[in-house]
């Protein structure tokens, strides 16, 4: 059976397949990683611990859709390419746009957005203030003062920015983003005095995460994340930091295994910002505490303190990993992967011996800066042969680039570097997650990962027809011989992969996994149609 190849039919059909499916989950506003990249004990900075060590299990050893951002116009306006959110970027000129202008909340609208609508700023009218999770996804979590990536975002006051979320127990108070280190607080008197700086955005909106499916076992999945939640609050028992990512780690619950403890944006996700005490769904979550629950995220300038997110009214702040007593909600699934691979850093007095594999192994000189790391399939098993591109800016001026291939295990390096912003990426039809790596190489090596979706486990079309039966294989042959040849095809493909894993736990109702099935049926049934099977 071969596919014809005429793209624009196929995506058409395809498209409309996806938009009648129960498979098309739509995640307007994806999660945004952290950016968390080191491990702590309750006392300082640690080399990342090993499963079943203590403190495994923390945010810097899962990526979740990593930082990924695209200057636009010159540098006016920054997008954001995992929530495809596009920001207005602040300069240091004297006009709207200055990094020292400070608002009224009340006149946020009027004064500001309103002008850079009128304006038409960056060929945009439909600029807003940001939702407080827009806002705070934008926190990069490895650094502060300011804590924000400051090369796509150079003027960013390390102060508290406004957002348009307004408390849902307070009739005076709004919400809003510190950026000194990304704490998130309630002004109580924010819309008549309080004064605060603020980034404009536009493009979409992301409001409550709201969207759940109770599993009926003791498990709740949010259908715009991805992400399945472990539904009670256990017992209504405390725990240390370090017990927390222990019990996570160690959970077993409605058959699966692989649970953990979530960062400080997956935790924040669950927050509606309309109710209060608590804030949150409670027909999905019915004994939520209004208290504090702790996320994976370490404070990184106060290593001793880790992030928690309050539900009493959605406020996310830090408190002691030693003394602290917190709640505890454990979380699996959506785009995070574990890094602890099979690459290692083994550090010795004089060499740094990087190892891809068991057999492969690149030695460089102590203190060298270098850039290494792994694509895996969906199972965590290497990837051969596939080429990494490394491109940078020289410093003679102009735009450079090296290739790296991965070895048995995945493995790849680009060693001997000198401090600059790199971009990483697979160059291959393969969809991957992420696309691309934004590194800043400073002080230390840095490991990426990629996720080869392609083959993820779970796909719904081997669980109807089989992995060798004719209707699987078409299915593979339009996805090998048309989609991956073209832009929009590649999204799809990606969009399929990134749910497949929830499609399929959905289908153990044998109800959704008969409409799934109805739906392939069509999609194959318009391939016949429409001529593009010989």
């Amino acid at each position: 059976m071969i596919i014809k190849t005429n793209g624009i039919k196929v995506l058409v059909t395809l498209s409309a397949v996806f938009l009648l499916s129960p498979i098309a989950l739509a995640v307007d506003c994806p999660i945004p990683d952290t950016g968390q990249t080191k491990c702590y004990d309750d006392e300082q900075e640690i080399t990342c611990p090993q499963p079943g060590e203590d403190f495994y299990g923390q945010d810097a050893q899962y990526t979740c859709n990593p930082h990924s951002y695209t200057s636009l116009a010159g540098g006016i306006m920054v997008q954001d390419n995992v929530t495809g959110l596009i920001w207005e970027n602040k300069t240091d000129d004297g006009s709207i746009h200055d990094k020292d202008n400070t608002y009224y909340w009340q006149l946020v609208q009027s004064v500001f957005i309103d002008t850079l609508n009128s304006q038409n700023f960056g060929g945009y009218s439909d600029w807003r203030l940001p939702t407080v999770m827009e806002l705070s996804f934008l926190v990069d979590r490895d650094r502060d003062d300011p804590s924000i990536n400051t090369t796509y975002f150079p003027n960013t006051v390390s102060s508290y920015y406004w957002s348009s979320t307004t408390s849902a127990g307070d009739p005076y108070g709004a919400w809003g983003v510190d950026f000194y280190d990304g704490y998130g607080s309630l002004d109580d008197d924010g819309k008549s005095y309080g004064y605060g700086y603020v980034r404009a955005v536009r493009s979409g909106q992301c409001g409550s995460f709201d969207n759940y499916v109770d599993n009926g076992d003791g498990t709740v999945t949010n259908t715009d994340t991805g992400l399945m939640w472990q539904q009670d609050t256990v017992g209504w028992v405390l725990y240390t930091w370090q017990e927390a990512l222990s019990y996570c780690e160690t959970l077993t619950l409605a058959s699966h295994n692989d649970w953990r403890l979530p960062n400080v944006n997956e935790l924040q996700s669950l927050v509606d910002y309309t109710r209060h005490d608590p804030a949150i769904n409670t027909d999905y979550f019915p004994n939520a505490a209004s208290s504090l629950y702790w996320s994976s995220t370490t404070n990184a300038g106060h290593p001793g303190l880790a992030w928690y997110v309050y539900f009493y009214d959605g406020g996310f702040g830090y408190g002691g990993e030693s003394g602290g007593y917190l709640y505890v909600r454990a979380v699996r699934g959506g785009q995070c992967g574990s890094l602890d691979t099979s690459t290692t850093t083994t550090v010795a007095s004089t060499t740094t011996t990087i190892s891809g594999s068991t057999t492969t192994t690149t030695t460089i000189d102590a203190g060298e800066l270098y850039i290494y790391g792994n694509i895996v399939d969906s199972e965590e098993n290497g990837v051969q042969g596939i080429p990494v591109v490394l491109k940078f800016n020289s410093k003679e001026g102009g735009s450079e680039q090296d290739t790296s291939l991965t070895d048995a295990n995945g493995g790849f390096i680009f060693p001997d570097l000198d401090e600059n912003t790199y971009y990483v990426y697979p160059e291959s039809v393969h969809a991957y997650s992420p696309e691309k790596e934004e590194v800043e190489l400073k002080n230390e090596p840095v490991y990426v990962k990629f996720i080869q979706l392609e083959g993820s486990s779970g796909c719904p079309a081997t669980e109807i027809y089989g992995a060798n039966s004719d209707e699987t294989n078409l299915l593979r042959a339009l996805r090998d011989n048309v989609l991956k040849n073209d832009p929009a095809g590649r999204e799809l493909i990606k969009l399929y992969y990134a749910y497949s894993p929830l499609v399929v736990e959905m289908m153990k109702s044998a109800e959704f996994k008969e409409e799934v099935k109805e739906n392939f049926g069509l999609m194959l049934r318009l391939l016949v149609t429409i001529d593009y099977i010989n």
